[in-house]
């Protein structure tokens, strides 16, 4: 069972797993569900009733998610107290191979939840609680194509608001008191993702302010301004060029500019670029552009090289 607040990518979790072992993935929400349906349609046969089980519980090895779990009302949740600890459901049994895992937020979330009862949380064999982790977020957003300058911008200001109530600003920042419509987190970013390339700028801010919140969105616009004087990307992909930038924040904005934008015969280019960089910079980089694309990399001239230099960095 894991439990979280809203927008941290629990549901994208479970997603990711399924996806990297091949396997299916059956989502079930209980809560549209009524007491009754998991069990199915009865049947007559002869003098006896045969149930026929859904067609949305598994038929072979997979995983049965059970999101959003608590948002059911007390009875349905109860309706599956069967399936979760004794794997059936009538005459319904759970495949062999089938792994059962829920999901939801917290009551002190706010969210539309029902409190667990207490059989159905002890059906559960763990029960975890998931965190926002920036680095994971960031070795994520690589590899999904996330745009560059969200990425800079959450390892550049992230922990900015040292204040133990917002320690995962500006990429997590939700209260359950809060009056804003919108909040940061990992979910709404990539919303924030699919506006960006929006050409008129000034509904492009109103649009992202109504997504992460009309704060956020205004520390960002800022720190997007100040980008507009970074060289063109062209300078390393095609020149061949290492260009020297004295501030930290617009070393990584343009380190990551270059690394979403090279294609693999670019790839060269920016090993030799990275090859210019202090040490932190450099496998910043080229861990990005790993995230990407391993196989291309791995083949790139001077890959090899670089990986043997940094080895003790990278390990």
């Amino acid at each position: 069972m894991i439990w979280g607040p809203p927008g941290v990518g629990k549901s994208d979790v479970v997603e990711t797993v399924a996806k990297r072992r091949d396997c299916p993935l059956w989502d079930v929400r209980l809560s549209l569900l009524d007491p009754t349906d998991l069990r199915g349609i009865p049947i007559p046969q002869g003098d006896r009733a045969l149930w026929l089980p859904p067609a949305f519980l598994p038929d072979r090895p997979g995983i049965l998610f059970l999101d959003e779990i608590n948002a059911a009302p007390p009875l349905v949740q109860a309706s599956a107290y069967q399936l979760i600890l004794n794997r059936r459901i009538g005459e319904y049994v759970l495949p062999d191979g089938v792994q059962i895992v829920a999901a939801g937020n917290r009551r002190q979330d706010r969210a539309v939840t029902h409190r667990m009862p207490a059989p159905l949380r002890s059906r559960f064999q763990t029960h975890l609680n998931f965190e926002v982790d920036k680095d994971d977020w960031l070795r994520w957003a690589a590899g999904h194509g996330i745009n560059a300058d969200i990425q800079s911008f959450i390892q550049v200001e992230y922990g900015s608001e040292s204040a133990s109530s917002r320690p995962d600003y500006p990429l997590f920042d939700f209260s359950a008191t809060d009056a804003d419509e919108s909040f940061p987190c990992p979910r709404t970013w990539t919303f924030v993702n699919d506006l960006m390339n929006l050409p008129d700028s000034n509904v492009r801010h109103e649009l992202i302010a109504g997504t992460i919140g009309a704060a956020t969105a205004a520390g960002f616009r800022t720190y997007i301004t100040t980008l507009r004087d970074l060289p063109s990307t062209d300078a390393v992909l095609v020149n061949g060029e290492t260009p020297e930038l004295a501030r930290t924040d617009m070393r990584y904005a343009y380190i990551l500019r270059v690394a979403t934008a090279a294609s693999p015969n670019q790839y060269p280019n920016v090993i030799r670029y990275a090859n210019s960089l202090g040490a932190e910079f450099s496998v910043l980089m080229i861990k990005n552009m790993i995230e990407r694309d391993l196989e291309g990399m791995r083949i790139a001239d001077g890959f090899v090289d670089w990986a043997e230099s940094h080895a003790d960095i990278m390990l």
